[in-house]
């Protein structure tokens, strides 16, 4: 069961990182945009958990880079809340 609740975990993860990469190519959003960076944001953060639960290190150390990147670009955001 928790093998199935991580698989669903980290798919959405995947399709929110991959909605976010789809919209800024579609130009719906801008590399600044709250969205996107949103998207981004949540999507890596669940992978994150998913790699630390299943202690795979290269992956925990791509996913916590990408939440660090995300949350600095927040910074820079005209549009963040």
């Amino acid at each position: 069961m928790i093998s199935l609740l991580l698989q669903i975990v980290s798919a959405a993860g995947a399709f929110m990182i991959l909605a976010a990469y789809f919209g800024l190519h579609t130009k719906r959003f801008t590399r600044q945009s709250f969205s996107y960076l949103l998207l981004n944001f949540i999507g890596s953060l669940m992978l994150l958990v998913v790699a630390v639960f299943m202690r795979q290190f290269g992956f925990i150390l791509l996913e916590a880079s990408w939440v660090i990147i995300t949350l600095y670009g927040f910074r820079s955001s005209p549009d963040s809340p």
